[in-house]
């Protein structure tokens, strides 16, 4: 059985070709992703340490906070990418 467009998640940046499986909405792939400041990284790193240890009680706005901090790491990512910033 061959994988179509659909089994596979596209780099959110944009021309990438890199996939992964489909488990994840979205995703940055590993050439894309040392673009991305270390300080943000750490961010979303002890963002994710937090989740793993706490889950849902994670804190109040904890769902804002994490959309937030994702959606400035795509827009670095694919800044750097173009090399706009």
């Amino acid at each position: 059985m061959t994988a179509t467009s659909t089994d596979r998640a596209r780099c959110v940046v944009p021309f990438c070709r890199r996939t992964t499986k489909r488990f994840k909405a979205e995703w940055i792939c590993g050439n894309h992703w040392p673009l991305i400041p270390k300080a943000q990284r750490r961010v979303w790193g002890r963002l994710r340490k937090r989740w793993r240890r706490y889950g849902p009680e994670a804190g109040v706005h904890f769902d804002a906070r994490w959309w937030r901090i994702w959606d400035r790491l795509k827009r670095e990512a694919i800044e750097r990418a173009a090399g706009i910033s």
